[in-house]
């Protein structure tokens, strides 16, 4: 029977404060700083006095030879050299709790309980009060003097931290009595109110936090496993972020992989644009290594001599790599890269690129080229990407750089012009195709600069007052780059309307043209946008479905003649 990696439990709010305190729970390395607002604070707060779940905890025990770098919570300090727990997931719903209901840390601002309103509602259930929506929860600036007492006198606020320490509240409200005796007696109701807290505190004292606790003994694939299935809440993490704190540990705190990227992205903005979270960066070096490349497998797999070995090669295959999309492929971020999962074979090429010969350049500039787009228009990396980027790695990229003279079949057999991608509204067919269109210097309508805005051929109104569908109104063959202006004169018109009143009138008096050349300039700018002569008349004639077809064999046509890209079209059976 196998070892079971983890135990499930629920853990008082006490005992995490007290774990927090003593520093026997502490977060790994690589955990950000803590970045929630007073509200989500608030509402935290609030779940929990209401006993709503606010997501499991996900732990995991240290032993006596810890796997992962660790650090204390911010603003708490602590003399305990080795924590018993490393708070994977849930740091900022942790870190809230302590800031609001510990007193023994630095940070300048404290929660607290607004005791005159909850007796304002003292008539009311406690079960069902909300204290946000009675702001009955304040977040305050702690200044340096200020005393606990102070508060309640000048604003009727309870510290929340005296829910956990009766002493102290206990000591707090005998001299808050003292305080309201001394006032006149229409404060009677708030000294007998003072007596009847309880019930409130202890729906926060006795709220218990769902965990899940892995095993020290866990190897850190499965750990990494579980954790990016199980992150929900909070900041989204991944693998990446395991291996930050693995590689603080075995560098022994000389060396951070998030500082590392940081400032090399400062230095050269382009390999922001190929790797924004740091995991193609993991994986290029991977594949260079002949290590498990699989992203829940790098933790375990990837070690910091690996990292040293072939972090210079990377980050100078990132860079070309960066210049070539956005030189060839006009992209000026990574959500203009049809798929960001080619970078790690992509790096592969480029780290091998100073080696071929100049003269060989431009060939494989334009496989590359293929490359890329066969991939976004046949969805190559939809499903199975690790297994694809290996294969890629020992198939596509020595085709590319000519050490194999046959081509992948990937790169050879037809992407198929079929309803199914006719239909296509979103991804990387969509990105491939507006790339092409920059790459293929496709000008406004009617002005001459190269727009960025997408927008509809057949407009939105036009199609749905024909009983068209959304899906196939929002098909990528309608879409195309022109300008707000343009959009805005075409406006919900059919194309026939708004080419032969709009667009065609506009050119004429914008280059004191006849009508029959303005239609031939028109003409030529459609061609840019994939749209040749059959598509214009199907355009003309306000034929929707057939336009389509067309446009998409248009697009074939020209990729098979500036790329040798096959495609086959079905509807021409």
């Amino acid at each position: 029977m196998p070892k079971e990696v983890f135990e499930s439990s629920a853990v008082s709010m006490e005992k995490i404060l007290a774990q927090v305190e003593e520093g026997t729970m502490q977060l790994p390395e690589f955990q950000r700083d803590f970045v929630w607002t007073e509200n989500k604070q608030k509402e935290l707060i609030n779940s929990i006095y209401k006993g709503y779940p606010i997501g499991s905890l996900l732990l995991m025990c240290v032993g006596s030879t810890p796997q992962l770098a660790f650090r204390p919570i911010k603003t708490f300090t602590t003399k305990i050299k080795l924590p018993k727990y490393l708070v994977l997931d849930g740091q900022q719903r942790v870190t809230t709790i302590a800031y609001a209901f510990s007193e023994k840390h630095a940070k300048q601002t404290r929660a607290f309980l607004n005791i005159r309103k909850l007796m304002e509602l003292r008539s009311i259930d406690p079960t069902t009060i909300d204290l946000t929506e009675y702001n009955i929860i304040q977040i305050e600036k702690w200044g340096s003097k200020d005393l606990p007492i102070e508060y309640l006198k000048k604003k009727d606020l309870l510290p929340c931290s005296t829910i956990f320490d009766t002493n102290t509240r206990g000591d707090l409200l005998q001299e808050f009595r003292s305080y309201l005796r001394k006032k006149n007696g229409s404060e009677n109701a708030f000294l007998n109110f003072l007596d009847r807290l309880d019930p409130y505190f202890e729906r926060l004292r006795n709220y218990r936090f769902p965990s899940i606790i892995i095993h020290e003994d866990a190897d850190l694939d499965v750990v990494s496993t579980i954790f990016t299935q199980l992150n929900t809440q909070g900041q989204r993490l991944s693998a990446f972020d395991l291996c930050l704190a693995k590689y603080y540990k075995e560098s022994n705190g000389k060396w951070q992989l998030r500082s590392f990227l940081e400032d090399v992205k400062e230095a050269d903005p382009l390999i922001d644009m190929v790797d924004d979270d740091g995991t193609s960066f993991l994986q290029s070096i991977a594949l260079m290594a002949n290590v498990e490349h699989k992203k829940a497998s790098l933790v375990k797999h990837l070690s910091y001599e690996h990292i040293k070995k072939h972090k210079t090669e990377v980050i100078d295959s990132f860079i070309k790599i960066g210049r070539f999309f956005q030189e060839t492929f006009k992209c000026t971020s990574i959500k203009e890269i049809p798929y960001d999962t080619t970078i790690p074979p992509l790096c592969l090429v480029f780290n091998n690129f100073s080696r071929i010969k100049v003269g060989r350049r431009a060939i494989i500039e334009q496989k590359i080229k293929k490359w890329i787009i066969v991939s976004a228009l046949k969805k190559w990396y939809t499903e199975g990407t690790d297994v694809k980027q290996l294969e890629d790695k020992k198939i596509t990229v020595p085709f590319i750089l000519g050490f194999e003279s046959k081509e992948p079949s990937n790169l050879v057999d037809p992407w198929i012009l079929d309803n199914e991608f006719i239909q296509s509204s979103s991804g990387s067919r969509k990105t491939i195709l507006v790339q092409l269109l920059k790459m293929n210097e496709a000008k406004d309508f009617i002005s001459d600069y190269l727009p960025n805005e997408k927008h509809h051929i057949f407009p939105k109104k036009y199609l749905r007052s024909c009983k068209v569908d959304d899906k196939t109104i929002n098909s990528i063959l309608n879409l195309t780059l022109i300008s707000k202006q343009t959009n805005a004169s075409i406006g919900g018109s059919p194309p026939s309307y708004y080419l032969a009143k709009e667009i065609i009138p506009t050119l004429m008096k914008k280059h004191r043209e006849t009508k029959s050349v303005a239609e031939k300039r028109l003409r030529s700018i459609m061609e840019k946008h994939f749209i040749n002569e059959e598509a214009f008349k199907r355009l003309l004639a306000d034929d929707y479905s057939g336009f389509l077809r067309a446009r998409g064999k248009s697009l074939g046509e020209h990729l098979h003649q500036e790329y040798g890209i096959n495609y086959q079209d079905t509807g021409s059976k």
